[in-house]
C-alpha cells in the first residue's frame, strides 16, 4: 500500500511537470533543527520579459547539451545517451542566463520535465533528491561561484558537493541536468 502511495504521489504530484522556484528554509522546534522547503513559487512559462538572442554557436550548443535531451528524451534514451548532464553558463550580467533558465522552464514544462529553480544554489545539495523524485527534471542555479569560493580561495567543500552531485553515487542514474551560472 505504501509503495503505490508513493508511486501515486510522484505521477501524480502537484510538482511532476511543472516549473516553479524553490528555497529551502531551517525550522528549529523544540531544540531541533529541520530544513524543509518553503512554498515553491510556480513559473509562468508563457510570459517571456524579452526575446533570447544567442549567437549562433551558443544557440547549438544550448540545443545540444540542454534543449534537444528535454524535447526528444525518448530518442535519447533509445540511442542509450545519457539524460543526466551539467551545464555551466557564463558571462556577465546581462548576456542572456536567465532568460535561458526561462525559455528552459518553457520547453521543460511542455515536454513533461520538472524544472526547478533554486532561489539559493547553496540548497542544491538539500533539492536533489526532490528533483529525482519528479525526474526527468531540471535543476537550475544561479551564482555557483558562491559554493565553490570562499573569499579568493576555493571551498573544497563546495567542490566536493557541486561533484556529488554532478557524478555522485547518489545520481547516478539520475535523469537530471543540472544547469549553473
Amino acid at each position: 500500500l505504501i509503495k503505490k502511495t508513493r508511486e501515486r504521489l510522484v505521477t501524480h504530484s502537484l510538482y511532476k511537470g511543472k516549473a516553479f522556484r524553490v528555497q529551502m528554509e531551517t525550522q528549529v522546534q523544540d531544540f531541533v533543527s529541520k530544513i524543509t522547503m518553503s512554498n515553491p513559487e510556480f513559473i509562468d512559462v508563457n510570459f517571456m520579459p524579452a526575446e533570447l538572442m544567442l549567437n549562433r554557436d551558443t544557440l547549438d550548443l544550448l540545443n545540444a547539451a540542454l534543449w534537444t535531451p528535454i524535447e526528444r528524451t525518448d530518442q535519447t534514451r533509445y540511442f542509450g545517451v545519457s539524460l543526466k548532464r551539467g551545464v555551466l553558463l557564463q558571462g556577465p550580467y546581462g548576456t542572456g542566463k536567465s532568460l535561458t533558465a526561462l525559455a528552459t522552464a518553457k520547453k521543460a514544462q511542455q515536454n513533461g520535465w520538472t524544472f526547478i529553480y533554486l532561489k539559493d544554489v547553496r540548497d542544491l545539495k538539500r533539492i536533489y533528491p526532490f528533483a529525482a523524485r519528479y525526474a526527468p527534471s531540471v535543476i537550475f542555479g544561479e551564482d555557483i561561484d558562491l559554493v565553490v569560493k570562499h573569499g579568493n580561495d576555493d571551498n573544497e567543500d563546495g567542490i566536493n558537493m557541486l561533484n556529488n552531485a554532478l557524478d555522485g553515487v547518489d545520481s547516478k542514474d539520475k535523469d537530471i541536468i543540472l544547469v549553473l551560472t
